[in-house]
């Protein structure tokens, strides 16, 4: 059940495009079972981010020009 709230969680701040996040109520075994993945996700998160950004300015310097 508490794995299953960390993914929840985790699931609803990566839609909402957060920056950061705050894990309330969590044991450190629950917090150590996450921990390896946590770098490489990051990793990803930034390099979506980078993306959409690059998008973002195209669209918005054809319309503009």
């Amino acid at each position: 059940m508490r794995m299953s709230k960390l993914r929840s969680s985790v699931d609803a701040f990566i839609k909402t495009g957060g920056s950061y996040a705050k894990l309330d109520h969590l044991t450190a075994m629950e917090i150590n079972s996450i921990r390896p993945l946590l770098p490489h996700a990051l990793d990803e998160l930034s390099k979506l981010q980078k993306v959409v950004r690059i998008v973002m300015n195209f669209f918005w310097k054809k319309k503009i020009g």
